[in-house]
């Protein structure tokens, strides 16, 4: 048992240090295909006297096809313990290895025959004909793949090599690699049948408990993602919403995203975009016609709370819809003020009411006395006495002289508060310049 652990361990570090540890799958993918198509074609060039070293190629290409395979099986079963709580971590720190498998394996119709011809050259195991030639060795091959598991060649006669096994080593070589193959062949099945209940039962769990999906990772999304479009209880949707918020990326934010029509759905479709949507998709909701989608992409804007995202919210100053335009201006009040300035400037004049008495309230955030003076002018002359009130509020918060007329003039007003809103602004003012 050792001496297979030792082995078992010796082929994994083949995998893991060719290739398979990588996390990003496209860099994965082009270390092992180079590694796999250095020593293939390393074997196929080094024939006649160089036969010894393409063996020796075509043994590394597979014993690295060996080795994949047990680091899959490896990580697998980390994942599965994972995903059973056995143990708390990451899994997609152990890369999937699914789609490597299936490419790597699809090299051993070129890596058997090889195999067999570098054996042949180097040991003449096989009977064969003077005028052979590569294909024929390659035919070879096929006739190796194609008696593994169902042995359907032989039921039906169908033989396309002329090479045959001369010595009995050829012949227990060939036994060898039918049974390697139907292992490899038996075991990835069922492994990809363990994977997918595993992804099954996750989504399903996920509509209780969210962080029974988290435990699988990414490779839960998509089905995750199916079960939420699906008809299913409200609350079992907002459980693997949270679920995709955990395990989810840009591509899963862009199949949800219209969920945030369904009101009952849209705070926790929100708080997963937010946290796994590109910011560039809120450029599609404040496109939308749909006034509740833009109000949604004004509060993930929000939380956001990057220059960026200021900047697409103050572009919704000039939207058609006064609720839009009210929510802008209550956001923005969380908003450096370089990116506020313009959006109370301009929404303090806007001819909704409820919009410009929500700006008014903001206007103490100019820092600026010339633009404060400039902006509260024609606000004390034509504006609602809300707007009015603090406009006079505003004005009395900057020490300079020039604001005391203009709130003198609003002892005049109409409105008994705006004229007690313009005594009190002016007796705090009173109380600056005696100090």
């Amino acid at each position: 048992m050792d001496v297979i652990r030792w082995i078992d361990h010796g082929l994994r570090s083949i995998g893991r240090y060719g290739g398979s540890s990588i996390r990003e799958p496209v860099l994965r993918l082009v270390v092992m295909e180079s590694i796999l198509v250095a020593t293939i074609l390393a074997a196929w060039y080094l024939s006649g006297p160089l036969s010894p070293f393409g063996l020796i190629s075509i043994l590394i290409a597979s014993f690295y096809v060996l080795g994949v395979h047990r680091v899959w099986s490896e990580n697998e079963k980390l994942r599965r313990e994972i995903a059973q709580r056995i143990i708390d971590e990451d899994p997609d720190q152990h890369a999937d290895l699914r789609l490597n498998v299936l490419i790597v394996s699809m090299h051993l119709i070129v890596i058997v025959p090889l195999l067999l011809w570098r054996l042949n050259d180097v040991f003449n195991l096989y009977s064969v004909p003077e005028d052979v030639t590569g294909k024929d060795w390659w035919l070879f091959g096929i006739d190796l793949l194609s008696r593994s598991l169902l042995d359907w060649a032989e039921v039906y006669e169908v033989k396309w090599s002329r090479i045959e096994p001369d010595a009995w080593m050829g012949r227990h070589i060939v036994l060898a690699l039918l049974i390697l193959i139907d292992v490899l062949l038996i075991q990835s099945i069922l492994r990809l049948i363990s994977i997918h209940r595993t992804i099954r039962e996750g989504v399903l769990a996920a509509g209780r408990d969210p962080e029974t999906a988290a435990r699988i990772g990414q490779r839960v999304n998509v089905p995750l993602v199916r079960s939420i479009l699906d008809d299913s209880t409200d609350e079992e949707r907002r459980n693997r919403i949270r679920a995709l918020a955990l395990t989810g990326g840009p591509e899963d934010a862009m199949r949800i995203w219209p969920l945030l029509k369904e009101s009952d759905l849209r705070s926790e479709v929100l708080a997963t975009l937010v946290r796994i949507g590109p910011l560039t998709l809120t450029d599609r909701l404040l496109s939308s016609d749909s006034v509740a989608l833009r109000l949604a992409a004004i509060q993930w804007l929000k939380i956001v709370d990057e220059d960026e995202a200021w900047e697409r919210i103050a572009r919704c100053a000039t939207d058609p819809d006064s609720a839009v335009r009210v929510s802008t201006i209550t956001t923005i009040d969380g908003a450096p003020i370089r990116h506020a300035e313009t959006v109370i400037i301009r929404l303090v004049r806007d001819s909704d009411t409820d919009v410009a008495l929500e700006a008014s309230r903001q206007l103490r955030r100019l820092d600026d006395a010339e633009t404060l003076l400039r902006v509260s002018r024609p606000l004390l002359e034509t504006g609602s006495s809300g707007v009015k009130i603090h406009t006079i509020d505003a004005l009395s918060q900057i020490e300079d002289g020039r604001v005391v007329p203009l709130i003198v003039e609003m002892f005049e007003d109409p409105d008994e508060n705006v004229r007690s809103a313009a005594q009190q602004a002016i007796e705090h003012l009173k109380r600056i310049a005696s100090a």
